[in-house]
């Protein structure tokens, strides 16, 4: 949620019945650049919130990929909204999971962001998001 002015009734009712459709799933946030400024969260959404650094499992939770960091801890983020091109008949852009060694950045989960292309490197993999799928790509 980029500001207040997307709080509106409308999408305040579509989380709610977003989070009816998936009520057993917990959903936490860490609050990141877009949201730190907004109030609390309203209870109806059954949303929750982590402080950045949390560990969840075998991961430290973050909003962002931490710069400088001292341990090799495996890292759970997102921010950056990581993409793939993949360039044949059509160029298509996909949001994907990017994994390294000791981090997992997540996708965004609307349509609305653009994201960042990142470059195959090697160690790193990429999972493409395509409709309903997880594809491997590299």
């Amino acid at each position: 949620l980029h500001s207040d002015a997307v709080l509106t009734d409308a999408v305040q009712q579509q989380i709610v019945a977003w989070r009816a459709r998936t009520r057993g799933v917990s959903v936490q946030l860490v609050r990141g650049n877009h949201d730190r400024h907004l109030p609390a969260l309203p209870s109806p959404w059954g949303i929750g919130e982590t402080p950045e650094g949390t560990a969840l499992g075998p991961w430290i939770l973050h909003h962002e990929p931490p710069e400088g960091r001292q341990k090799e801890e495996p890292i759970l983020c997102g921010h950056l909204h990581p993409t793939v091109r993949l360039v044949g008949a059509e160029t298509l852009r996909l949001p994907c999971f990017h994994v390294t060694r000791h981090q997992l950045m997540l996708p965004a989960f609307a349509a609305m962001t653009n994201g960042v292309v990142l470059p195959q490197r090697a160690h790193e993999h990429a999972y493409g998001i395509a409709e309903d799928q997880v594809i491997p790509l590299w």
